[in-house]
């Protein structure tokens, strides 16, 4: 980092997670700063869009908020008494952030903004939402998620049987970094409001999780709680996050679809092609649906090549 002992002072403000996330946004404008021979925090807008070009991000979202991280940044060092301007930042919209990208496929998010997003959450009850979603979990109304108990995890085989609303179960593998969410979120014994950054007029800053057996908990409330969440609680915790990160596409179908990508782009990797037997193992992970075609029930993957091509993963990865 440029300028590291004045960074670090105002990293010591959050917690891990956030310093971690934060650290990487000040690596990136560090090239920016040594060649302007001055800290970020002097930055003009101009300057700082400079930067953000820099990231070579792939959709606005991601630098909204590499540019919340700035934001930040700016306000703390005028706080401080380090800069004597105001913050541009707090003039522009997402839409200024989404400029800067170009001709990018928005509604999707790549590998590495959910990584970024999930390593400064600070509720492992939050990040094990989006990590399931985009390995391949979901189910009508989320209820494969919601349905999810400890003993359905097999942490020598990173694998989990999932059951849908329908009592229907099926089994998938799964990341050392979504086992891991999986085992934080079930250790949580309290959730942090407002993901751990209150306001002050918030009373209390955290709020008990209820014991159920499941893997993704409510928080003890006044309301008499089932023991299964509600989809809507998983709804609701993707929109405060939408909000904290200022982002405005972390809906379950796109994260879902985001991950369909992502697979897409191993596949293809691997294989040199993405033909049908590529698409029916996206259509087995995912849990896609099946028809009858013909005389045969099969999976519905040819609707798959509208958005898990060559071009897209092209669009978002390189």
């Amino acid at each position: 980092m440029f300028n590291p002992e004045i960074k670090t002072t105002f990293l010591q403000g959050y917690k891990e997670n956030t310093q971690k996330a934060y650290s990487r946004v000040f690596n990136l404008t560090m090239k920016f700063e040594v060649e302007k021979d001055k800290d970020l925090l002097h930055f003009t807008l101009d300057e700082i869009e400079t930067a953000l070009h820099g990231f070579h991000a792939s959709t606005g979202d991601s630098l909204n908020t590499a540019g919340r991280t700035i934001s930040a940044y700016l306000n703390w060092a005028r706080a401080e008494g380090l800069r004597e301007d105001t913050n541009p930042l707090e003039s522009v919209s997402k839409e200024w952030f989404k400029n800067m990208v170009g001709n990018t496929h928005q509604q999707f998010i790549t590998k590495q903004e959910i990584d970024a997003i999930i390593d400064q959450c600070n509720n492992d009850q939050d990040s094990v939402i989006l990590s399931l979603l985009f390995e391949g979990a979901g189910g009508r109304e989320v209820s494969e998620l919601r349905n999810l108990k400890r003993e359905q995890v097999n942490d020598e085989k990173r694998t989990l049987i999932l059951i849908n609303d329908k009592e229907e179960t099926r089994e998938i593998q799964i990341s050392e970094q979504c086992l891991k969410l999986i085992n934080g979120a079930i250790k949580q014994k309290d959730y942090l409001k407002g993901n751990g950054e209150m306001r002050r007029d918030h009373l209390k800053e955290t709020s008990e999780l209820i014991e159920t057996g499941y893997v993704i908990r409510p928080a003890k409330t006044r309301n008499v709680h089932m023991e299964q969440v509600s989809p809507h609680l998983i709804y609701g915790r993707l929109h405060a996050l939408e909000e904290y990160f200022g982002l405005d596409n972390l809906r379950v179908k796109t994260i879902q679809r985001s991950g369909m990508i992502w697979m897409g782009k191993q596949l293809l990797e691997r294989d040199g092609e993405l033909g049908k037997e590529q698409y029916h193992e996206i259509c087995e992970r995912f849990g896609v649906s099946k028809v009858m075609n013909g005389n045969k029930l099969e999976y519905m993957w040819w609707g798959l090549k509208d958005f898990i091509n060559p071009d897209m993963i092209a669009a978002l990865y390189e």
